[in-house]
């Protein structure tokens, strides 16, 4: 992975790709984000870690991205019918609203929410998401399978089990009988 082979998948994966950024040695991410206010800046001595295609470049480091804004512009090229179209991309190596600004290395950000759509949220957005997933995945302990089975006896075919079942019918009902038996010979006499 090489930055200039990230802004390309970029622009070829998303034409509308506005930042590309590598993190980790070769990793690759690309978003059509318009607003960067909310990109958290990090030192530039963070991201340290060389690119694996290109040892000449960095390529953020662990939790790090090397961030860079692109342009995608599609070029036509005819080579006969029907027309071809190439995506090309231009690195812009800093971020900036200023446009007499250029920047000598990469600017290091550190971006934390994006989405898989690639909008960017805010820390807020992201805690009410957040508990909207949470409630969305708790389980009621009384709901689950297991709680379930400890509510109810199941059916046991073994002998031993259904003679001792047995015994305990004869052991409660035996007293009762044996007393009903008494009053009835009392109530004869």
């Amino acid at each position: 992975m090489t930055n200039s082979m990230c802004a390309t998948h970029c622009c070829a994966f998303l034409n509308d790709a506005t930042f590309m950024g590598t993190e980790n040695r070769k990793e690759c991410y690309c978003s059509n984000a318009t607003n960067n206010a909310t990109f958290v800046e990090s030192e530039s001595t963070d991201c340290n870690t060389l690119c694996v295609g290109n040892s000449n470049e960095f390529c953020g480091a662990r939790f790090r991205l090397s961030l860079y804004r692109i342009e995608c512009t599609p070029d036509t090229t005819v080579t006969g019918c029907p027309p071809t179209f190439v995506n090309r991309s231009t690195i812009i190596p800093e971020v900036t609203t200023k446009s007499n600004v250029t920047a000598q290395s990469p600017s290091t950000i550190n971006v934390n929410g994006i989405q898989i759509d690639n909008t960017i949220m805010t820390e807020e957005e992201l805690t009410e998401k957040l508990a909207v997933l949470r409630d969305a995945i708790s389980i009621d302990k009384k709901d689950t399978y297991m709680y379930k089975t400890t509510k109810m006896s199941a059916y046991d075919p073994r002998k031993s089990s259904r003679n001792i079942g047995i015994v305990g019918v004869i052991v409660l009902f035996a007293p009762v009988i044996f007393v009903v038996v008494i009053d009835a010979h009392r109530i004869c006499h």
